[in-house]
């Protein structure tokens, strides 16, 4: 078991007037970190998965806790956890991390589906065993 973890540095776009992480970018910088999880973790690009293997993930229900402000220039580390894989769904846990304090706590759910048909499919074998290696309890442990 073990946590996949992403930087991303806070640039001016992010930001509202007063320098601090308008929230709605926050949704744009969890998906860009479980994106970055597929790819790096899963071998499964979304290039790939969302052209060829004519699949995706969207996300169904995500919740957030937001304990922290992140301002302009701070470096943002997210933190990927599986914490239950079920037969097409999967939730995870991300948390965001400024030089070394938590800042926020995502609980994203996302469902495996076919696109041609927006239905829910079971994930592929090779994908099931890899989700594993990164399954936490529900503390993140």
């Amino acid at each position: 078991m073990h946590a996949f973890t992403t930087r991303t540095r806070i640039m001016f776009q992010h930001c509202d007037p007063a320098g601090i992480v308008y929230h709605p970018r926050f949704f744009d910088m969890i998906s860009a970190a479980v994106e970055d999880f597929f790819d790096t973790c899963l071998d499964w690009h979304w290039a790939q998965m969302h052209g060829p293997d004519g699949s995706g993930v969207p996300t169904v229900t995500i919740t957030v806790d937001f304990t922290h402000p992140v301002r302009l220039g701070d470096w943002l580390e997210l933190k990927v956890n599986v914490l239950e894989t079920g037969r097409s769904s999967l939730r995870l846990q991300v948390i965001g991390f400024v030089s070394g304090k938590q800042v926020f706590d995502a609980r994203p759910t996302l469902v495996h589906v076919a696109l041609a048909t927006m239905t829910s499919r079971p994930w592929p074998d090779e994908v099931r065993a890899r989700l594993v290696e990164y399954k936490v309890d529900e503390t993140g442990e």
